[in-house]
């Protein structure tokens, strides 16, 4: 009897409980991967492996239940074994032996009386694999979403509003890992200081993009640096980054941040106020879940945030919240979106989203951005920003807007000769997003 790798184990623990307890991947990585007693080597390929089924799992299911003779009668553990399974046979290439020797050993570690079945069903997957993705993926819209591991509807979605081409690219991109990305604290440090001692921790920063931006040459490095800790940084999504910058507060004007969550943005804002003013705003920060702003008071003072005022309510109805002012200089609406730009830090998403969550979606954004609208004063201006690459959420929302009534008060402002900024995905680059700034002139 072969004996189940530390890898395999530790990656079939996490998958088991994000499903049980509707957890993020990323979360249980941290506390059950990565503060194993495995090699550093075992707990790459446990992370690995997590990322990857979580992402494929749907067409993991299809080469499963091709090999069964009753998929619903299978045990969710079970299946859960098979997919770690199914995802080295169709996305790592190994060799076929060694996979059902594994798998054999994964299904008798959650149902030790299943083995001798999932032996059986394993052989048939390994041999049904070789033709994958069962199509041609250059002419097979089906086809190209199981090779990607993309359900087909979003797949043909994709098609629809990225072109082939550009749909292809971003599920190709969705499947590789991402870089990271260091946000400068400007409340803290500055940024040659802070490229300095990043530099000496062997983090290997290079500026990326824009102000204040910096992306992490060696991974472990970076996630272990002291700057991290004591505040002088944070770790941010470029293409976040840029929505904060964007909405940099304006000097001695009342700002309202909607959708503060962790406060990421907000700690970036307060960042890029200081730097361009000299001077923390008074940012008003409004979530509708109260325990989000509790994060956000626990998280700010590490960074030298100071001027916060905290608010809780419904974003689609700004002037019913108690304590709002009757109006704002400037509003960044970090809306809530699909976040299809984030699947590869994000897996749990991609099987989970459907055509009626971005419906959905859309029409919150839309009351959003309306309500909002009301609140800016003559000379301010709205920032809106998504991290999805999907139109209904994006530019269907902002143009939807334009063309109303309320709209005729703004004008778009152009961002890098655009109409809107929305960066394509790509292997190195960071996740996708939608920003549209409008200026209010009536």
């Amino acid at each position: 009897m072969s004996k189940l790798t530390p890898a395999r184990s530790l990656a079939l623990d996490v998958i088991v409980q994000v499903d049980a307890r509707d957890a993020f991947a990323a979360n249980l990585i941290d506390t059950i991967v990565r503060t194993s007693d495995a090699s550093q080597q075992d707990k790459d390929f446990a992370e690995l492996l997590v990322y990857g089924v979580i992402s494929t799992s749907g067409t993991l299911d299809e080469l499963i239940d091709r090999n069964l003779s009753s998929p619903k009668d299978v045990r969710p553990n079970v299946r859960r074994a098979l997919r770690i399974s199914a995802y080295e046979m169709l996305f790592l290439g190994k060799a076929d032996h060694a996979v059902v020797d594994q798998g054999v050993e994964l299904v008798r570690s959650v149902a030790p009386r299943a083995a001798g079945l999932g032996n059986a069903v394993l052989r048939k997957m390994a041999l049904d694999a070789k033709g994958f993705p069962w199509g041609d993926p250059a002419a097979d819209d089906a086809a190209a979403a199981r090779f990607y591991g993309f359900p087909e509807w979003l797949a043909k979605r994709l098609m629809a509003d990225l072109g082939r081409e550009g749909a292809i690219a971003f599920m190709d991109a969705s499947n590789r890992q991402a870089p990271i990305f260091i946000a400068c604290n400007y409340l803290k440090t500055g940024f040659p200081e802070l490229l300095e001692s990043l530099a000496a921790q062997g983090v290997e920063p290079q500026p990326y993009g824009c102000i204040g931006c910096i992306r992490a040459g060696n991974r472990k490095a970076a996630v272990d640096c002291d700057a991290l800790k004591d505040g002088r940084a944070q770790v941010t999504d470029a293409s976040a980054q840029r929505a904060a910058l964007e909405a940099t507060p304006l000097s001695g004007r009342r700002f309202l941040e909607i959708g503060s969550g962790k406060g990421t943005k907000t700690i970036l804002m307060q960042s890029h106020a200081k730097r361009v003013n000299g001077e923390q705003a008074e940012l008003y920060s409004l979530d509708v879940h109260e325990f989000k702003l509790d994060v956000l008071e626990g998280r700010i003072g590490r960074f030298g945030v100071e001027d916060v005022r905290m608010l809780v309510g419904d974003a689609t109805n700004l002037e019913s919240i108690e304590g709002i002012p009757e109006s704002f200089g400037k509003v960044l609406i970090d809306a809530p979106c699909s976040g299809i730009g984030t699947l590869r830090r994000h897996p749990e998403i991609r099987w989970k989203v459907t055509p009626e969550t971005i419906a959905s979606l859309a029409m919150i954004g839309s009351r959003m951005l309306a309500s909002a609208a009301r609140l800016i004063e003559p000379g301010g201006s709205m920032v809106y920003s998504t991290c999805t690459p999907m139109r209904e959420e994006d530019e269907g929302v902002v143009e939807a807007f334009l063309s109303s009534e309320l709209g005729q008060r703004f004008d778009i402002v152009e961002l890098d000769g655009q109409r809107f900024f929305k960066n394509e995905l790509e292997p190195d680059g960071p996740d996708v997003h939608f920003i549209a700034k409008l200026d209010r002139v009536l």
